[in-house]
Order: C-alpha cells, then sequence, then structure tokens
C-alpha cells in the first residue's frame, strides 16, 4: 500500500507525554514531514460528564493521560464490570490464527484482564501489562491463575525478543502525544520476536480533532484520548519497522459489539516484526 508523505497532525506541544521523566517532549520529526516545522497545536476541548446513577466514582477532572489513568484506578471494578462483555472475537481470532498453538504473548494495556483470560483459554501463554495498578487489582482478584504485570508501554519490562505476539487492542488511545505512540511502537517492535505478530486497534479521527476530552456510555464519565487516521497509523507502524499484514476502518455498530456506540469508529491493523 502505498503511503502519501504528508505531515501527520501532531499533538500539543505543551502536552507533556505519557508519564515522560524530564516534563515536556520535544515534537518529533515523522517520515514525509519537514524537519524543524512544529506539528499542529490541537485545542482539547471539555464536555460535561454525563451522569447516570451514580454508576461510577465522583466526577474528576480529566486534562490527559494521568488523569484518565487516576479516574480507571478509582473506578476500577465498575468500568470492568461495564467492559467485560465488549470483547472483540472475531480480531481475536485473526490474530491467534497467525500464532503457533502455545504462542508466548503480552497483552499490552491488559486492563482487567478480559483478553488475557480469552488469550489463555484459547491454549497461549500470556502476559497482561498495565499502568493502572487499579484494573491490574480487578484483574489478580478475578483471573488469580493468570500473570499481570504493572508497567509502563514506553518502557516494557521485559527483554528483547521475548513474545511471539503483542495484542495491544485500545491500548494507544490515552496517549497524549504522537511521540509517545511512537516510543510505545518501538517497545512493542523491541520485545518481539522475529516475524512476530502485533495487533494495533486505536479510535479513528473522523473529525479536525486529533485529541479531546470526551465521555462515553463505556465510562460515563471524561477520558483523554487520541485520535489516528489509516495514512497515519500505516506511516508510524512502518517508520518503527513493521510489515502491514491488514488494516481496516469499522463502525463499531458493523462489528457485532455488544452496546455499539454509532458515533464511534475503530481502526484494526494486524502487521508483522
Amino acid at each position: 500500500m502505498a503511503v502519501s508523505k504528508t505531515a501527520l497532525p501532531g499533538s500539543n506541544p505543551g502536552t507533556p507525554a505519557e508519564i515522560m521523566e524530564g516534563g515536556r517532549s520535544p515534537i518529533p520529526t515523522l517520515v514525509g514531514t519537514n524537519p524543524g516545522t512544529p506539528a499542529l497545536e490541537i485545542s482539547m476541548p471539555v464536555r460535561s460528564p454525563k451522569s447516570e446513577g451514580g454508576l461510577f466514582h465522583k466526577s474528576m477532572k480529566i486534562q490527559g493521560f494521568k488523569d484518565t489513568i487516576s479516574w480507571y484506578n478509582q473506578n476500577a471494578e465498575k468500568y470492568a464490570k461495564a467492559t467485560i462483555s465488549t470483547a472483540s472475537p472475531d480480531q481475536i481470532e485473526a490474530f491467534t490464527h497467525l500464532l503457533s498453538p502455545k504462542a508466548i504473548i503480552l497483552d499490552a494495556g491488559c486492563g482487567a484482564g478480559r483478553d488475557t483470560h480469552i488469550l489463555t483459554q484459547k491454549g497461549f501463554i500470556v502476559t497482561g501489562l498495565d499502568i493502572s495498578s487499579g484494573l491490574l487489582d480487578v484483574a489478580r482478584k478475578t483471573y488469580p491463575t493468570l500473570t499481570f504485570v504493572e508497567g509502563n508501554m514506553l518502557n516494557i519490562p521485559f527483554p528483547e525478543k521475548h513474545f511471539d505476539g503483542v495484542w495491544s487492542h485500545a491500548s494507544l488511545v490515552h496517549m497524549e502525544t504522537t511521540e509517545a505512540v511512537i516510543r510505545a511502537l518501538k517497545e512493542y517492535y523491541r520485545v518481539l520476536k522475529q516475524n512476530g505478530i502485533l495487533h494495533v486497534l486505536v479510535k479513528a479521527q473522523t473529525g479536525k480533532q486529533k485529541t479531546a476530552v470526551v465521555t462515553d456510555s463505556r465510562s460515563n464519565h471524561e477520558r483523554f484520548f487520541q485520535y489516528f487516521t489509516k495514512e497515519e497509523l500505516i506511516l508510524l507502524l512502518k517508520q518503527t519497522g513493521f510489515q502491514i499484514i491488514s488494516i481496516d476502518q469499522q463502525k463499531e455498530t458493523d462489528v457485532g459489539t455488544v452496546r455499539a456506540r454509532a458515533d464511534v469508529e475503530w481502526i484494526v491493523v494486524l502487521a508483522s516484526k
């Protein structure tokens, strides 16, 4: 697939990257951009959170990644219950079809362990990784025989070429900058074995906003999101060394998701090292 060498929409230069030491980080130069040209500055409008029967913890002011993780920590059990039935069996099947039996998989951004459990049931050796201690507490309580590790996707605590597959299912969507996404993809590449398989699911950018703080029916509260275009994601994956196997943009209502949201679109990618 040909990739147009156009500048990608960037993230806010004044916004700190995900858990990055040293505060602010420089705007990255991507393939096809002009060195020294800053990315577009994106405003992040804040919408008021919905309140439906007090299902979740008291309202928090959300501005970015750290606030979103704090919200997950405080609402972990209820969020886990709200999303337990929203797995993506077709995407899991497509991913695992490319792996050998008993392959070693990293569930990067495992949350409360739903997909870690599903992949383990299929006979794979799976480790769940997440930065939210609250969600990991729920995961360990719900699936006590499975392996969960608290850690940052920007510095994955595993050696090079350790995993046969990396499952990154809606795990990059809360990162604040393009640079943070690149760092995570480089980490995925590092820990994958040669010819290893990567699954990535991100929210599609369908309007002008690259980032936003929004409320949806899964959380009934504000969360920070970064959105992606297909062209951007192809460019980022190729820049970090991956070969694209397949890429598709789908409306949530078209893929059989339980409690699908009509206004949400996703991009799903399979790639190899």
